[in-house]
């Protein structure tokens, strides 16, 4: 980093290309995971065919929900790759601000999606157990287990997904702490005629 940058220890432009070439990554691995989960779903409808299909519509409509957010996360550009595309029209002030401002944004949808995927994985298991134990659905035997199965096991890894997220920053928060200029603590201890001197200051 230039000395005398007020950015931390971290060059700001180098920052926001790499998390914006971070976002590409994730876009492409989680658009291509949200059509093969997708495609995924569209089998289990077939597979929860019985007297009831009430089973096998939604699983057809959810099929269809996620390949369309999935090719729609495969052609838009993040917000994080819009800022990086826009850094050459931003002085180091605007960049900054605007950066920060993404991650305030990714804190607070990172903090309320966990919540939000914790609720939906509880309902998918909650939902699978009740399909297991013929308590909901008219199906067969083989469709009940493979319905059941497949929301137990689909929600337990949106609960645990859910969890992870809750506790890992994402790209643009880990990039904005550091940006942030370090806190400096100095101690300092002085003897005097009647005890001693101590004092503790910093930057924070």
């Amino acid at each position: 980093m230039a000395e005398g940058s007020p950015w931390g220890y971290a060059p700001l432009r180098l920052v926001v290309a790499s998390t914006a070439r971070g976002a590409f990554e994730r876009r492409m691995v989680e658009g291509l995971a949200g059509l093969t989960s997708a495609g995924a779903l569209f089998g289990i409808g077939f597979a929860a065919e019985g007297p009831d299909m009430t089973w096998s519509h939604v699983a057809w409509v959810s099929s269809g929900v996620i390949g369309v957010g999935s090719l729609l996360s495969l052609v838009i550009p993040s917000d994080e790759e819009k800022l990086a595309g826009e850094a050459g029209m931003l002085n180091d002030e605007q960049l900054r601000a605007r950066f920060h401002q993404l991650a305030e944004e990714a804190r607070l949808e990172r903090q309320v999606g966990a919540v939000f995927g914790s609720l939906v994985g509880a309902a998918g298991i909650t939902a699978g157990v009740l399909v297991l134990e013929e308590e909901w659905g008219d199906m067969s035997n083989d469709s009940r287990l493979v319905l059941g199965s497949s929301l137990v096991a689909s929600g337990a890894l949106a609960v645990t997904g859910s969890l992870t997220m809750l506790f890992l920053p994402t790209a643009v928060e880990r990039g904005d702490a550091l940006l942030e200029p370090p806190k400096r603590l100095a101690f300092s201890a002085a003897p005097l005629p009647n005890g001693a001197s101590v004092s503790l200051s910093g930057t924070f």
